[in-house]
């Protein structure tokens, strides 16, 4: 099975994010698109783009095992679909989650399939481009659609929702997650609710089925309600997936039978300035929402260079870091994260000074 090599400085970031679990599958098929896409944006760091894939996958994961705590409590679900799940970014988490649960995936891609199941011994269930090419064998206690309703145009929004929704077994729940307006990067007609665009990170797809798509609170909560009627009960959690997608829980349980979901907050923030002084110093500057009590942090490799708390004003906090870089290589990693009082953490920003020098 082939595998891209990981260097010794992302192999103790995984063991730093997992604990050291000597179980936590590491490999990377090379064929993982969510991989190549990172390797892409962070301008061909491997290492950069190693750390993204599992710190996402980590944030994701997370995500889903607090939500599914809230659905059924410290035990969990029996079964677990993750759907559309790729090579694994976020299974590889879950099965460590949910031990003793039994985890389905399901792709299109029979490449990820056959990875999915001989790295992580789940079983595979093929996909296909439409809903009725999903045919598992049975139901599940849990379906996760993390980034994949993200993806669709509105011809197929609902139907793939319809779809998914009636492999939901009694008590069970769909959770998914979809880009929310502010995420749009300008103007956009949002008289239907939801905007597509004719582009994604995968190739394998034909992007006018498989795009990017945004979409409004409302449009969602149409479709599940024509969905599933008065037999599920629709909670939204915005930007709840991993500081980014709004998360939605749609649970088979009268409307309003259940509390709101508590998913921990995930900081979000952004580099607004970034400047190099030369081959000495490198000044960063940016903010962070909802930041009382989160931390930011500078990292060159694994090693600490700066931490401060935010400035906070009207909700958002100001950070500001000025670091010495004469002993940075070329090709070293250089990243920010934000730390929330709860200890979730999200990288605000990641490259190396090669694309500088």
């Amino acid at each position: 099975m082939p595998v891209l090599p990981l260097s010794r400085f992302v192999a103790g970031y995984v063991s730093s994010l997992t604990g050291g679990d000597p179980e936590f599958v590491s490999e990377i098929h090379p064929a993982d698109e969510m991989f190549a896409y990172g390797l892409h944006s962070l301008y061909g760091s491997a290492d950069a783009a190693a750390i993204l894939y599992f710190a996402t996958g980590k944030l994701i994961a997370d995500a889903t095992g607090a939500a599914l705590a809230w659905r059924f409590g410290a035990s969990g679900p029996s079964t677990i679909l993750d759907f559309a799940a790729g090579f694994g970014r976020a299974t590889r988490f879950l099965v460590r989650h949910f031990p003793d649960a039994r985890i389905s995936v399901s792709e299109i891609d029979p490449l990820a399939l056959r990875f999915q199941r001989q790295a992580l011994g789940v079983e595979a269930i093929a996909s296909g481009g439409e809903p009725g090419d999903f045919q598992p064998a049975q139901p599940f206690d849990a379906i996760c659609g993390s980034s994949f309703f993200s993806h669709l145009p509105e011809a197929s929004f609902e139907p793939w929702l319809a779809r998914l929704w009636s492999f939901v077994r009694p008590r069970g729940i769909l959770l998914f997650s979809t880009h929310g307006p502010s995420l749009h990067p300008g103007t956009a007609d949002w008289s239907r609710g939801i905007v597509f665009r004719v582009e994604s990170e995968t190739r394998r797809l034909d992007p006018g089925a498989y795009g990017t798509s945004w979409v409004q609170p409302g449009f969602v909560s149409g479709a599940a309600a024509r969905v599933c009627g008065s037999e599920g009960s629709l909670h939204a959690v915005p930007f709840g997936l991993g500081g980014h997608q709004d998360l939605y829980l749609l649970a088979r349980e009268p409307v309003g039978a259940l509390p709101a979901p508590v998913i921990p907050l995930v900081p979000r923030g952004e580099l607004e300035r970034f400047a190099l002084g030369g081959r000495e110093r490198l000044t960063a500057e940016g903010f962070v929402e909802a930041a009382s009590g989160v931390e930011i942090t500078f990292f060159i490799r694994d090693e600490e260079r700066g931490r401060v708390r935010p400035e906070v004003a009207d909700g958002r906090g100001a950070w500001r870091f000025d670091v010495a870089i004469a002993d940075a290589g070329p090709d070293d990693v250089l990243r920010i994260e934000a730390r929330a009082p709860g200890g979730v953490t999200r990288i605000l920003a990641m490259g190396t000074l090669r694309p500088y020098l």
